[in-house]
C-alpha cells in the first residue's frame, strides 16, 4: 500500500511542475509575439506523426484493466444521483490500494483525488468505501 502524499509536498510538486512550464514558454525572450508564435507553431508541426511514426508509440499501460489506462483523459458523466462520484473514489481507491476493481486487475499507483462538488458529502463516500 503506498503511503498517502503529504498536501504541503503535493503543492510544493505542483508548484515546481507549474513554475518549470512558465519558464519553458517564457524562453521566446526578445521575440516578439508574431515569432513567438511562429516557434510554437514550428514545434507542434514537429511532435506530428506520420503512419510510420505510429509504430514507435509505446502500448497502452492500463491502470485498470479495459478500463483506465495511464497517460490518457478519462471522463465520467451522467445524470445527478447515479454515483458517479462513488464509483471515481472507488476505482481510486482500488487503483491507490492495488486491490482489483471489481474483478478488474489494477496497477498500483498513487492517487489524487480532488473534491471539487462539494466537500460535505466526501466523508460518508469514504467511510462507505473503507
Amino acid at each position: 500500500m503506498t503511503a498517502p502524499v503529504k498536501a504541503a509536498d503535493l503543492i510544493r510538486h505542483l508548484t515546481s511542475v507549474a513554475e518549470a512550464q512558465a519558464d519553458e514558454n517564457d524562453q521566446g525572450g526578445g521575440l516578439s509575439s508574431e515569432e513567438q508564435f511562429e516557434q510554437r507553431v514550428t514545434g507542434m508541426l514537429g511532435e506530428l506523426l506520420d503512419t510510420d511514426a505510429l509504430d514507435s508509440i509505446a502500448p497502452l499501460e492500463p491502470v485498470v484493466v479495459d478500463m483506465l489506462f495511464r497517460d490518457t483523459l478519462a471522463r465520467i458523466y451522467g445524470l445527478s444521483g447515479t454515483f458517479k462520484s462513488f464509483m471515481t473514489l472507488d476505482t481510486a481507491a482500488c487503483v491507490a490500494t492495488g486491490i482489483p476493481w471489481h474483478g478488474q486487475t489494477t496497477r498500483p499507483s498513487p492517487v489524487v483525488y480532488l473534491v471539487v462538488e462539494g466537500l460535505r458529502g466526501i466523508r460518508k463516500r469514504v467511510r462507505a468505501w473503507e
